[in-house]
């Protein structure tokens, strides 16, 4: 079927426009979804194969996936060099800690499972992505309380060549805080500072058909005004394949009348994953090849004079939990008792 899509191309100025293109949408019930990606930074990487239950194109609410175990699974790129990963938990599979993928080279995956059954992937090419230049924010002032915050933009410069692909995630970290009790004789005995991961559910998606060789500016994220300590943003800016590129704005596509693509899909998307054993079988799922370039950006949310000002209005006092933070947060995943490595001091450019 031929779906339309709608690029948001950014420059100094945003362009759009529309295209049409072949998309090939499956809604039999599959026998194996493939996830993961390697890139151009340090391992390991991940990739986690399952196998639906009871599965619902319809209703991927009541989906429960049964990991597939004891597979063998390897990467091998264009020069017929072989990367086997081992299995780490339940249908995990992971590289070693040295396996880079280089710029240049095409990648695929080869799965055969413990019954016989063999898998592989199209293979990918790895572009080098573009160094992302500077990340800055901009204070959007909202008459409502709950919706003033920063959009986070990215400047980067597209290389001349044409057929770029990118795609944007983050992943975000802001200090969450608890008390000691006020009977607690000093010193306080109690962890009173954890961090709060966020991590992005969607991604931003933009192709270089307009802006070829420009310096580009694209907003990738809003951060809320909804916390008073500072936000530390992760930003990976990758370029992908077209083909992966349209896998994306595709499920985007689909998930636009449910709001994420985890929530009801009229049909799956077939992605770059293919039964060998038997042509007509379907695979969902991507693997991803990506050329990648990072950059931190640390967000004072509580330096902003507006936000000061209407925290005050409002009488917004955020209270805090009485007691040893990684005990109060202990059922929330996202929040953890220690700065995670990689970050280094949490400092940005604002």
């Amino acid at each position: 079927m031929k779906l339309k899509a709608l690029f948001l191309l950014a420059t100094i100025t945003l362009f759009s426009c529309e295209e049409e293109y072949e998309l090939t949408i499956k809604s039999e019930t599959p026998n194996l979804v493939v996830s993961g990606e390697i890139t151009d930074e340090g391992g390991p990487f991940y990739i986690r194969l399952n196998q639906p239950n009871d599965y619902n194109a319809y209703s991927l609410n009541n989906f429960r996936p049964k990991a597939v175990e004891d597979a063998q699974v390897s990467i091998i790129d264009n020069f017929k060099n072989l990367y086997s990963l081992k299995e780490q938990e339940y249908g995990v599979y992971k590289t070693t800690s040295e396996f880079r993928a280089i710029p240049g080279r095409s990648y695929s995956i080869q799965i055969k499972t413990k019954d016989g059954v063999e898998y592989e992937s199209t293979p990918e090419l790895l572009k080098q992505a573009p160094q992302i230049e500077s990340l800055f924010s901009q204070f959007n002032k909202e008459k409502s309380i709950d919706r003033i915050g920063w959009n986070v933009n990215v400047r980067f410069r597209d290389r001349p060549s044409t057929g770029d692909f990118y795609v944007w995630k983050y992943k975000g970290i802001y200090e969450v805080y608890s008390e000691c009790p006020k009977i607690d004789f000093p010193p306080c005995q109690y962890q009173t500072t954890c961090w709060k991961i966020v991590e992005s559910t969607r991604v931003t998606l933009l192709s270089d058909k307009f802006i070829n060789g420009n310096d580009v500016v694209q907003k990738i994220n809003f951060v809320p005004a909804d916390y008073y300590s500072p936000f530390t943003l992760e930003i990976a800016q990758q370029n992908i394949s077209e083909k992966a590129f349209r896998y994306w704005q595709s499920l985007q596509d689909q998930s636009a009348n449910t709001g994420s693509i985890f929530d009801k899909l009229p049909a799956q998307v077939r992605g770059n994953m293919i039964c060998k054993t038997d042509p007509n079988q379907e695979v969902l799922g991507y693997f991803f090849v990506k050329g990648t370039s990072r950059k931190y950006l640390r967000i004072n949310r509580f330096n902003e004079p507006e936000v000061q000002k209407r925290i005050g209005i409002y009488n917004l006092n955020f209270p805090k939990q009485v007691g040893d933070c990684r005990r109060y947060y202990l059922f929330d995943q996202d929040v953890i008792g220690q700065y995670p490595s990689g970050w280094g001091d949490g400092r940005g450019e604002n």
